[in-house]
Parts: structure tokens; C-alpha cells; sequence
């Protein structure tokens, strides 16, 4: 969060001061959405709760930093208790502060919102779904050796209604640095070999 100062001739910000305090974001639905952030002004956390003020499962967020504001890690995920049931994804960087290796886990959430139970399968396997009022939450797992296509079915009790999609989940470890082989290098690309 930021305040900002103005020039009133222009009518333009001219400088951006960060708010150290904590925010919060009420939504139409009543939901809260709480930020976090640290003395960067880079968000270090978002957790949304429900209209009776318990924790929204599956929407919990957090951001680690590093002093120069590098993304150490990134959690999300989460049962309705704070900090409880979260991935994270970890993020490697070298002497110049690039990364080399992302560590990203086989597993995500489903969040649907249905005043009736749903039952969710992944790629054909039942997840347990969290029920909390018209929110409903299942984690889901898929195997993302090389990255995966996680293919989704939600269905209604009765099974008279199905919504069926996919859902992309990078491999389980990323070197970013590494060159694609479909990739020519701008020189070779411009015709200086």
C-alpha cells in the first residue's frame, strides 16, 4: 500500500511513500481479502476470509524476499488454518542474482463455490473436498516430473451437472537459464556467424 505525494500543477504523483501497516480489501460478497507487506512495499502475504470471519481454505498466500528483492519462496494453497497445508515453490538464484532453479510441487487447488456438495476427480482419482458454507476446496495432485495436464472433473451430487477442464502444472524443477534448443542466438539470428 502507498501513498503518494502530488503535484498539483500537473496534477501528476511525483513521488510513491510506502505504507508499512498491514491492508485489508473488503469485497461485494463480504469476504475480506488481508495484505501483508515489508519494508519494500512488496507483498509478503494475502489471506482471504469469509463473511463469518474464518479463513477461506485454499487462499492463503505468502512471499519470501531476499534483501535485494529476489523471490526466495512463494506459498499458496492452504486448509482454513493460518499457514497450515500450503505448497511452496522455491526459487534458486546465482552469484548474479538469476535464478537457476525453480522447485515447483505436484499438487494445487480446486476452489469452487456451490450452495451444493461437489465431488472432484483429477485425472480420474476422487479428491476430499473442504466444505465451508458455499466455498468448497479439494487439493489435487498430479505427477509434474516434466510438467503435466492435470485433467479436472467437478460434479454435481445428483451427477446430473459436470464441468470438466485441465490444469497446466509446471515440472517439478525448472532451470530457467537453460537455453532451448529452439532458440538461435541473436547473433546467428542476425546474420553475424
Amino acid at each position: 500500500m502507498h501513498s503518494y505525494f502530488k503535484d498539483v500543477a500537473l496534477d501528476m504523483p511525483i513521488s510513491r511513500v510506502p505504507v508499512l501497516s498491514d491492508s485489508q480489501s473488503t469485497r461485494e460478497n463480504a469476504t475480506i481479502w488481508n495484505y501483508g507487506y515489508n519494508h519494500s512495499s512488496e507483498v509478503t502475504s494475502g489471506v482471504k476470509k469469509l463473511p463469518n470471519g474464518d479463513l477461506a481454505a485454499g487462499l492463503q498466500f505468502g512471499y519470501q524476499f531476499d534483501a535485494i528483492g529476489n523471490r526466495e519462496w512463494a506459498k499458496s494453497g492452504g486448509t482454513s488454518t493460518l499457514d497450515q497445508g500450503q505448497r511452496t515453490v522455491n526459487y534458486t538464484p546465482n552469484a548474479l542474482n538469476q535464478y537457476t532453479e525453480i522447485t515447483t510441487p505436484g499438487s494445487f487447488d480446486v476452489l469452487v463455490k456451490s450452495p451444493d456438495s461437489v465431488g472432484v476427480s483429477v485425472n480420474g482419482t476422487l479428491a476430499a473436498v473442504t466444505t465451508q458454507g458455499d466455498f468448497l476446496r479439494a487439493e489435487a495432485t498430479s505427477a509434474n516430473t516434466s510438467g503435466a495436464r492435470a485433467a479436472l472433473n467437478i460434479t454435481s451430487p445428483a451427477g446430473q451437472n459436470s464441468v470438466t477442464g485441465h490444469r497446466w502444472l509446471p515440472p517439478a524443477s525448472v532451470n530457467p537459464r537453460r537455453k532451448s534448443p529452439h532458440r538461435r542466438p541473436l547473433d546467428q539470428h542476425l546474420g553475424r556467424e
